[in-house]
């Protein structure tokens, strides 16, 4: 049996499985960059621990793995650190090794965040742009070393402008021999080295960066690669994310996210804007679409319903274009889907996400924790 009709046989089999039966999660894992901080926050001790860690995705099918993690605080100061170690394999032969960190000091003025990691993973690509169909995609496997690195200091309340530096040496391992990747001119097919120093700033106002129910998280950043800075490739990128949240007055809360990447030069193309996967246009395989510009724009609906448990309707809008005046509405493309929460932590309000997104002529099914935006 081949990669892709097995791919499709385990698939099937576990979402199957989650339809039919419960499932828990022990992990405590999240894609949010923590910026703000409660009010109230009180005295943390350092301090150490171990949790087992499960989930569910369409890319990845079923993860297994642990997690470490290190809470501390810098001698003499009052702001909260973390340092996480995960290791996690999965049923489409995956490897990730990750070391996500956020460190503050000087009574949070200074707050530095990012990852180091190391990943063996397969990807599905569909070429560039909007025309491939569903049945076209092809499989490739790669590894590479990856090194995220941020460092910001406050410049006024809730507004934080510093560097960035990112790196990752990509190398493909494996290809369709009948492929695009194989047969055309693509920029980044034999892999390559990225070195991509830059601007970023933060404004994070919400309540809870967990869960927020009001606030704004605005995020900006500029970088750009080429022979100077180490890489391969030659391009500049833009991207901002804007996300919103209101609570109605039945302690409803309302998220709005708006997304936007903009490419200039030759990026490779795994480097290129996408969309689909657990955050971005849920019900779309991961980089199903992708090219040099992407606009997106999301709402969801999030409501308790008894005890720890509660339930979202959400709702996405966006495409690429290999030009920003190539945009246009009829490549657009719409998912939307629901889900259900279980809370984990009720004091830092941190869930279980069970997301089932739907798009044209596609189904995604996501068990992570933390919301999408």
């Amino acid at each position: 049996m081949n990669r892709q009709q097995n791919q499709r046989g385990v698939g099937g089999m576990y979402r199957l499985l989650l339809r039919h039966c419960v499932v828990l999660v022990l992990g405590i894992l999240s894609g949010n960059t923590l910026l703000a901080q409660p009010a109230d926050s009180t005295v943390l001790k350092n301090r150490a621990f171990a949790l087992p860690v499960v989930f569910f995705t369409p890319e990845t099918s079923w993860g297994f793995g642990a997690a470490g993690i290190y809470a501390f605080r810098v001698p003499g100061d009052t702001a909260d650190s973390q340092i996480q170690a995960v290791a996690v394999y999965t049923l489409q032969e995956q490897l990730l090794l990750y070391a996500p960190f956020q460190v503050r000091w000087d009574q949070n003025r200074y707050f530095s965040y990012g990852e180091i990691g190391y990943y063996q993973y397969v990807y599905q690509f569909y070429g560039i742009g909007n025309p491939a169909p569903l049945e076209a995609q092809e499989f490739y496997e790669v590894n590479f070393p990856r090194v995220r690195l941020n460092w910001l200091r406050r410049a006024r309340s809730n507004l934080f402008i510093g560097l960035r530096y990112w790196f990752e040496n990509y190398k493909i391992t494996e290809v369709d021999p009948d492929g695009l990747l194989a047969n055309e001119n693509i920029a980044g097919n034999q892999g390559g080295l990225n070195s991509s120093p830059g601007l970023v700033a933060i404004y994070d106002s919400r309540d809870n960066v967990f869960y927020p129910a009001r606030g704004w998280y605005i995020e900006a950043s500029l970088q750009h690669d080429n022979s100077w800075t180490g890489s391969d490739f030659n391009y500049t990128t833009f991207t901002v994310d804007a996300n919103t949240y209101f609570t109605t007055s039945w302690k409803h809360v309302v998220a709005l996210n708006g997304y936007g990447a903009f490419q200039r030069g030759e990026p490779p193309f795994h480097l290129l804007a996408a969309l689909g996967g657990n955050r971005r246009l849920r019900g779309y395989f991961e980089g199903r679409f992708r090219d040099k510009n992407l606009l997106l724009g999301q709402v969801a609906y999030r409501s308790p319903l008894c005890w720890r448990i509660g339930a979202v309707a959400f709702l996405g809008y966006g495409g690429v274009a290999p030009q920003i005046a190539d945009f246009s509405l009829n490549d657009f493309l719409l998912a939307g889907g629901a889900g259900l929460r279980f809370t984990l932590d009720p004091e830092k309000k941190i869930n279980i996400r069970f997301d089932a997104g739907f798009g044209q002529g596609t189904t995604g099914y996501y068990l992570t924790i933390g919301e999408a935006f």
